[in-house]
């Protein structure tokens, strides 16, 4: 059978026009992206947009392995009890029929979730039929399942150009990876060059409240930290922007602060943070600098050195003020962190800490930001705890940030959820709530913020519930 079809299958893969506005004629997968092109394989919904960075879910794989091989509903319905999207069950089921799922879970088959470079490997090889390969090289392979499969892969070539003793198997499969291991393995024909295009799609901007991954408050020990993302279903992994606030300092040097509650972060829960998709982490908070300063400032670094942007701290107030910036699609997209809570850990013009939230510092930060970006995102810790309504105060921060020039404000401390309003069109998320935290606070949301091709911004909470210790789960 031919596998350069696979990609053929994809409702979500890319679109239908020969020509992508958001692939470099010199990005390392752009080859590739021409061959399918070449090929009739791309179609999808965003025109000119082939989205490379977009992580493939598990649905998705179903969807591309069961209209390839053209077979029509499979005799009984898949044997998982969580198969609730309707243009991928069946697809789904005919994968469990022809045995492409052995080893999964009896019952359940994360349809949402993301496909690991080690689980499509699996996923290719039992579609293949594949023979028996020589032993691989890579030495992160060390699940039993992905052995045969990716010696395959490195046998046939497909591994090419990946590193020469890692593979990174648990690491989630994008379009552009996906595109040049088929390309690869179609031999790598010669394909005309792409043509240029313009890529117009909505943005798609996800924030949570509280993380804390402290030992002895945090997730439940006997999970791995990966499980604290769980629930969401790859949520992150399928966004443009993901930011939380991080509470807890993510350090293993410094003294303890002498206070009520002290949080510090393993540096391996970050790792796990950025595998799920989480893109900022704002340490301007109560709990940033609960090992002091020193912590606060190697923390940044630990955390930056992830793939997650720091925001909110610097080794002076200039650097606390610097917005993490991103460039999506041809929008560049700024976000600034805060906080208000104490200001024993405040950022000075020769001080090292966090960036305070008074209004006119929040104004002077956005403005900066918004002259270099096109949107704004303000991440603030701020209001009392336990309260149901913003803070008198924060109403003139939010409408300060808004004024200057933010698109949105995204609130936390309170440790409960608060309501979503809006100011000039503008929306607040005045308190996320708990979000990776024990299960005393049980109801919480996600933000999420829409940019429209135009321009104009939508806005809603995304309800989820921490259904155990550092365990928060969508919602229906």
């Amino acid at each position: 059978m031919s596998i350069a079809l696979l990609v053929a299958v994809g409702a979500a893969m890319a679109a239908p026009a020969g020509s992508f506005g958001d692939v470099e004629d010199d990005a390392w997968y752009a080859p590739a992206v021409a061959w399918m092109v070449e090929q009739g394989l791309t179609n999808g919904t965003s025109p000119g947009c082939f989205e490379p960075d977009l992580v493939i879910s598990r649905a998705e794989v179903a969807a591309f392995f069961h209209r390839l091989e053209d077979e029509p509903a499979p005799s009984r319905p898949a044997p998982f009890d969580d198969v609730d999207i309707p243009w991928a069950a069946d697809a789904i089921a005919w994968m469990a029929e022809v045995g492409i799922t052995s080893g999964t879970s009896p019952t359940t088959f994360d349809p949402r979730g993301a496909v690991t470079r080690g689980q499509f490997a699996a996923f290719l090889h039992r579609y293949e039929g594949s023979p028996w390969a020589p032993p691989h090289r890579f030495t992160d392979v060390v699940a039993h399942y992905q052995q045969a499969p990716v010696a395959w892969l490195a046998t046939t070539g497909i591994t090419t150009g990946t590193s020469p003793s890692t593979f990174a198997p648990d690491r989630p499969l994008t379009r552009a990876e996906l595109a040049v291991f088929l390309h690869r393995h179609a031999g790598s024909p010669v394909a005309a060059p792409l043509t240029e295009a313009s890529c117009e799609r909505p943005l798609t901007i996800h924030a949570v409240g509280d993380v804390n991954f402290d030992p002895g408050y945090g997730p439940n020990p006997r999970h791995p930290y990966a499980y604290a993302w769980e629930g969401l279903d790859g949520l992150f992994l399928r966004d443009d922007l993901s930011i939380i606030n991080l509470e807890c300092a993510p350090s293993e040097i410094g003294r303890r602060v002498p206070k009520t509650y002290t949080f510090r972060c393993p540096v391996d829960s970050l790792v796990a943070s950025a595998a799920a998709g989480v893109d900022v982490a704002n340490l301007a908070n109560n709990h940033g600098g609960d090992y002091g300063i020193p912590a606060l400032l190697d923390g940044a670094g630990n955390v930056a050195a992830t793939g997650i942007a720091p925001v909110g701290v610097g080794i002076d107030l200039e650097a606390a003020l610097t917005p993490a910036l991103f460039e999506i699609n041809g929008t560049t997209i700024a976000v600034l962190g805060f906080n208000t809570v104490g200001a024993r850990w405040d950022a000075g013009p020769a001080a090292a800490g966090m960036a305070p939230g008074d209004p006119a510092t929040i104004a002077a930060a956005v403005t900066a930001a918004d002259a270099v970006a096109d949107f704004v995102f303000v991440t603030i810790h701020w209001g009392i705890e336990l309260a149901s309504t913003p803070a008198p105060d924060d109403l003139e921060r939010a409408r300060a940030a808004i004024d200057a020039g933010a698109d949105a404000v995204f609130g936390h401390h309170p440790h409960v959820l608060q309501p979503l309003e809006t100011y000039r069109d503008r929306p607040i998320f005045w308190s996320l709530g708990n979000f990776v935290w024990h299960a005393g606070t049980q109801t919480t949301a996600v933000a999420r913020v829409i940019i429209e091709t135009d321009g104009s911004i939508t806005a809603t909470l995304v309800p989820a519930r921490i259904e155990e210790k550092g365990h928060p789960v969508l919602v229906g």
